[in-house]
């Protein structure tokens, strides 16, 4: 409640825990499934999940095993709130081929691509997850700025970019906020939203990351209002949901509008 989330799609690996440490998909999924129920219950905030594999480029027996190790467990908890298949790990050096088969099966049951794609590599990758993976959303994404015709390309087919600044500075993906692309992708037309990645590893949460947005990035209230709108827009939450969550956010924001801006 601290970071004033609604809604949550949340990235979680399942073979960290039934490849590497063999423990059972039912006895780790439950107890997901019940801090779930519980979350929504006791705070109102609903949760879903996307299942990501970790791709090693160097071993692909062991990429393909956890592919299909992923994908199987997405798909045992599609009716427990798992919407999307998603992608990890090491760019450079990669092929995405043998990884199609996974997320083509995962599209046709009904879950959606969400890949990692552009954080150290650069435009390559992101042309490969949306050409070879499907991809609907992409994680980072931000050295698209790289490639003008892969600009043109997010914006005009609408496929987002999870942006997570503090995450890419750390990483050393950007030197500093200075050298960030978030505001140039924003003004291009590209669809971003704000991202907190692992607020533990990058010492950061989701409210500083959108203080960011003004304090660092220079943006003015609609349009963060606008970034943070995205979030819900290019969900994957119930369409029924995400309407009624949208107004209420809306409304949310009117309020803070009144209350804190107009009555400066």
């Amino acid at each position: 409640m601290s970071q004033n989330v609604e809604y949550a799609e949340v990235t979680f690996t399942p073979a960290s825990h039934g490849v590497s440490r063999r423990i059972p998909f039912d006895t780790y999924f439950s107890g997901m499934t019940r801090g779930r129920e519980r979350v929504q219950e006791s705070l109102g905030v609903e949760m879903n999940w996307v299942f990501d594999m970790t791709y090693f480029p160097a071993n692909l027996e062991l990429s393909r095993r956890i592919a299909a190790y992923t994908l199987d467990s997405a798909l045992n908890g599609k009716a427990d709130g798992v919407v999307g298949l998603g992608l990890g790990g090491i760019e450079i050096g990669h092929s995405l081929e043998h990884l199609a088969p996974y997320f083509r099966r995962a599209r046709s049951a009904g879950l959606h691509s969400v890949p990692h794609a552009g954080e150290t590599l650069g435009p390559k990758s992101i042309w490969g997850a949306i050409t070879i993976l499907g991809a609907e959303r992409i994680g980072h994404g931000v050295r698209a700025i790289e490639d003008a015709s892969l600009v043109r390309y997010l914006t005009e087919h609408r496929i987002p970019l999870e942006v997570c600044p503090t995450s890419n500075i750390k990483l050393g993906v950007y030197p500093n906020l200075n050298a960030h692309p978030l505001r140039d992708l924003y003004e291009a037309g590209v669809i971003v939203t704000v991202n907190s990645d692992d607020p533990a590893l990058f010492n950061t949460t989701l409210n500083r990351e959108f203080e960011l947005l003004h304090e660092r990035f220079g943006f003015g209230v609609p349009a963060i209002d606008d970034i943070l709108l995205n979030g819900f827009r290019h969900s994957f939450m119930d369409p029924v949901r995400k309407r009624q969550r949208l107004q209420r956010v809306r409304d949310i924001l009117g309020h803070l509008r009144e209350d804190v801006v107009d009555g400066v």
